[in-house]
C-alpha cells in the first residue's frame, strides 16, 4: 500500500508541477506546443489554477 501512494504522490506532484508551469507559460502568452500542452489548458485553466493556488504569484 506505501508503494502505492508513494507512486500515486509521485504522479500527482508532477502533473501539478507541470500543471504550475504551463500556467505561468500561458500566462506570458505562449502557445502551446505539444498535445500534453493541449491537455494542461483544456484541465488546468486559468480560473482553476487561480482557485487551487491561490498564492501562486508571478516575480
Amino acid at each position: 500500500m506505501t508503494i502505492l501512494l508513494a507512486i500515486f504522490m509521485a504522479v500527482n506532484m508532477s502533473l501539478s508541477g507541470l500543471a504550475l508551469a504551463r500556467y505561468n507559460s500561458r500566462t506570458d502568452g505562449i502557445t502551446p506546443r505539444n498535445q500534453l500542452e493541449v491537455f494542461l489548458d483544456e484541465h488546468f485553466d486559468n480560473a482553476r489554477m487561480e482557485r487551487v493556488y491561490p498564492n501562486a504569484k508571478k516575480t
